[in-house]
């Protein structure tokens, strides 16, 4: 493997620790929690960020998205082509729950 590639791989493992531990014990109600009415809620914002780095492995790798080809956006009830951006509040809050976001 490349040092580039290590590189990626070693700093997403990184980043995926820290998720798991920031995200460790929190309640499906406190996942879903919006300090304010127009602000995403946890959860979103772990889909947003996991969508959005299925898009750059995707385009890195030549290979398809895994929200799409493997069948996520079906099973999360959601618009295929949605990346978390430009969607509306009553979208947001109409993400399907889910027993875990990682």
């Amino acid at each position: 493997m490349s040092a580039f590639k290590e590189a990626i791989q070693s700093g997403l493992e990184e980043y995926l620790q820290e998720l798991q531990r920031a995200l460790e014990g929190l309640t499906p109600a406190e996942l879903r929690w919006q300090p304010m009415l127009h602000t995403n809620h946890i959860a979103w914002l772990v889909w947003h960020i996991a969508r959005a780095e299925d898009l750059w492995v995707s385009r890195l790798r030549r290979t398809p998205e895994v929200w799409k080809a493997d069948g996520w956006a079906d099973r999360f009830h959601m618009d295929p082509a949605s990346t978390g951006v430009g969607q509306t509040m009553e979208e947001v809050r109409a993400m399907p729950e889910t027993p875990s976001p990682i």
